[in-house]
């Protein structure tokens, strides 16, 4: 299967509850060009956000994703799940920010002819 855009692909990982925030950082990774290769609602909560990067040329890529994230740290990561190019541990520092993403992302579904 081949990847719906260009860009690197992601796993995000934030702790159970945090659904609306995590469907904000997809938006935002989406209208960047990133693609989603996983989501896991199972993480332990943080203070600030991690990101795990698997090979230091794509650091320049992920750092343009810091004016919507904050000033993330890197961590250094142990192993690398299949297909994953970063991984993005949500931290509250994002996830109970009432700033809303400054990207034009909207979403739309269309089910059976009908929009919602």
């Amino acid at each position: 299967m081949s990847r719906p855009s260009d860009g690197l692909a992601v796993r995000i990982v934030a702790p159970p509850g945090s659904e609306a925030r995590v469907k904000d950082a997809i938006a935002i990774l989406l209208y960047s060009g990133y693609n989603i290769a996983s989501v896991d609602l199972t993480g332990t909560p943080r203070d600030s956000t991690g990101v795990l990067v698997y090979d230091d040329a794509s650091k320049p890529t992920v750092d343009r994703v810091k004016p919507y994230f904050g000033d993330f740290t890197y961590g250094s990561p142990t192993s690398q799940p299949d297909g994953v190019d970063v991984t993005i541990e949500l931290g509250s520092d994002f996830l109970t920010s009432s700033t809303t993403p400054t990207t034009p992302a909207t979403t739309s579904t269309t089910l059976a002819g009908v929009t919602g």
